[in-house]
């Protein structure tokens, strides 16, 4: 049994990989699989609604790893909270070449019919971050509010900077938007 998991767990992170160098196109049955090293037939075992379930899976995994991830930062100041969400990107783009972004952008970027509710769980998603942020931001100067508009704009600059250092090969628009967004925080 520990195969079958293993093999499920492998082809889930391959398609993670996949979604956030080459977007939703890019994860294909044949490229999951070159990837995972798992068996053709493993994939209809594990994702018997195939490359859609596989897809969307590999999305929800990967945003609740964020998810949790940003949980963690209840904890601290704001500042800091802003300089670990942007500090975990930057590795991302930096170790991949800046070939891998958000995968969970990548999600509304390229919708796809096969993909029904890729775009809801997108949104759901940024909402979540955006929630748990503001939960990060309230404090005794900023009222809720105020903490969920900045929150938004923090998710908003951030994953629009990211797509920017993909596009220009460097850290330069995230190191501008932390330094922004600190002052307003």
């Amino acid at each position: 049994m520990a195969r079958t998991t293993d093999a499920r767990s492998r082809m889930i992170s391959s398609a993670i990989d996949l979604l956030r160098e080459r977007g939703v196109n890019g994860v294909t049955v044949d490229a999951v699989l070159a990837s995972s090293g798992a068996p053709r037939g493993s994939v209809y075992h594990h994702f018997p609604g195939g490359r859609s379930q596989l897809v969307l899976e590999a999305a929800e995994s990967s945003a609740e790893l964020m998810t949790t991830m940003i949980r963690s930062y209840a904890d601290v100041d704001a500042t800091t909270a802003l300089q670990d969400f942007v500090a975990l990107w930057k590795d991302v783009l930096v170790r991949s070449d800046f070939r891998a972004g958000c995968p969970v952008a990548a999600l509304v970027n390229e919708t796809s019919t096969d993909l029904s509710g890729s775009v809801d769980l997108a949104g759901q998603t940024f909402s979540t971050w955006v929630e748990l942020l503001a939960t990060t931001f309230a404090d005794d100067r900023r009222t809720r509010a105020e903490a969920e508009d900045l929150a938004l704009t923090v998710v908003a600059t951030v994953e629009g900077a990211i797509t920017m250092c993909r596009a220009q090969r460097s850290v330069r628009p995230l190191d501008v938007a932390v330094a922004q967004l600190t002052g307003l925080l």
